[in-house]
């Protein structure tokens, strides 16, 4: 198979892209399937006061990104998802000039906000992950479902997802 070198050097094409994101995405089913074997034998020693404080976690860190990206009105919401993709490219890539930064605006102003959504998704997972650690189950069970639950992330999700 060719190499991502390789492709990229030739210039990416659409099934060039495809073929990236598709590597990606199996590359993280792999490690997430570890992770989740590798953390089943501590999971399910949790005592019912630790499951709580994680679901008492859960929920703050909800509320603060509800507060951070669903509050307000379309406007400071939209303001605020610009200036997040802003920062993350520069992070990446250093400073922006003006003329980035307003590609950056028309990127996010022509694509939905998804925020709603995300929490959502993030909740129906998180709901998931507690119900699995209140169940008293095996080891073999809690692991399998876990992997199930953290490799297969659009397992369960509504399809406006």
């Amino acid at each position: 198979m060719t190499s991502a070198r390789e492709r990229f050097e030739k210039g990416l094409s659409r099934a060039d892209v495809e073929w990236a994101i598709l590597t990606i995405r199996n590359h993280f089913r792999l490690l997430a399937a570890r992770a989740a074997r590798d953390a089943a034998p501590v999971l399910l020693t949790l005592r019912p006061e630790q499951i709580a404080a994680l679901e008492k976690k859960f929920s703050s860190e909800n509320r603060r990104y509800v507060e951070q990206w669903i509050d307000g009105d379309d406007k400071s919401r939209a303001r605020r998802r610009i200036d997040r993709l802003v920062d993350q490219l520069e992070e990446w890539t250093g400073n922006l000039s003006g003329a980035q930064k307003v590609l950056v605006e028309r990127f996010v102003n022509s694509n939905a906000d998804e925020s709603e959504q995300r929490i959502g998704e993030r909740r129906r997972w998180q709901a998931e992950v507690l119900a699995l650690l209140k169940r008293q189950s095996t080891l073999p069970e809690l692991s399998a479902s876990l992997v199930r639950l953290f490799s297969e992330p659009e397992s369960g999700r509504s399809r406006e997802y």
